[in-house]
């Protein structure tokens, strides 16, 4: 669906990313972690392709819907909710505006200019239903409730809902565009514990499969099937969540320590021959 081959990125001010490799496969909850500056948003970036890699290669199809939910929430204080959904659907937005004009027009429109306006109504009708644009009020409507609004909420103020609801009001555009992937750059930031519980269980609702970047160990434990971390520039993949990902890095750690402890047993005896052998050698030499 979706995979990183050897990505490195170098900045002016030093090297990120040296050799990343990882891949999305429909049904899987990726998180992504690694320590501060390890190129976690980097990579989310390189995917959207606002971000050009040094080096490698993003393998994806062309068709590929790829929507991010960034850390600062894109919504308009001053639109009403359902004013702000509406802002996805950019052409069919424009169009349901320009109604809106004409039909305040035509409210005050002298009788000489009401056959244009009603000319110019009728473009924009015929214009809004060829971009679907009466079955799009059909699906704010639902993208409503599925948020946790209310149908009286959608003509409140953007402004009277916390950061918690313009959290939902930024997801719910995402899921109106219907994307066949979702990024998701420390969602949990500035959240209470009931809505970061509430975005878990919708998260785990949905079949989209996903790429996550949060310090929210629990939520990641909840939440991802899979986790790639990024360490000195390198990316490694462990399956499983969050826990199954530190008990298999501790496992891969006493291997390690273990492996090393016989080399240096082997080298300790190695080392060993070779003084008896040169001990004995010199004493046959001796006599």
């Amino acid at each position: 669906m979706l995979r990183l081959e050897h990505i490195s990125k170098i900045y002016p001010t030093g090297e990120v990313l040296k050799d990343v490799t990882w891949e999305v496969k429909p049904g899987e909850r990726i998180g992504l972690v690694g320590v501060n500056g390890a190129g976690k948003s980097t990579q989310l970036k390189i995917v959207t392709g606002e971000v050009e890699p040094t080096s490698g290669e993003v393998i994806r199809p062309a068709s590929l819907h790829i929507a991010y939910l960034t850390q600062e929430f894109e919504v308009e204080p001053t639109r009403t909710v359902r004013e702000e959904f509406w802002t996805v659907f950019t052409e069919a937005n424009e169009v349901h505006n320009a109604l809106t004009q004409v039909q305040l027009k035509m409210e005050t429109a002298e009788p000489e200019n009401l056959d244009k306006l009603i000319d110019k109504l009728d473009k924009l009708q015929r214009k809004f239903e060829a971009l679907d644009g009466y079955s799009l009020d059909a699906q704010i409507e639902k993208i409503l409730p599925e948020m946790g609004f209310t149908l009286e909420d959608g003509d409140r103020l953007v402004s009277s809902f916390s950061g918690g609801w313009q959290m939902r009001m930024s997801l719910g555009k995402i899921l109106l565009q219907e994307p066949d992937i979702l990024l998701l750059d420390e969602p949990t930031n500035h959240l209470d514990l009931e809505t970061i519980e509430w975005l878990e269980n919708y998260l785990k609702g949905i079949n989209t499969p996903m790429v996550i970047v949060s310090h929210d160990r629990e939520f990641l434990d909840r939440l991802c099937t899979k986790i790639v971390e990024t360490e000195r520039g390198i990316s490694t993949t462990y399956p499983g969540n969050y826990s199954a990902y530190l008990q298999q890095k501790q496992e891969a750690k006493l291997a390690r320590s273990a492996t090393y402890d016989r080399q240096q047993k082997e080298i300790a005896k190695q080392q060993e021959f070779i003084a008896v052998s040169y001990t004995h050698l010199r004493a046959h030499e001796t006599f």
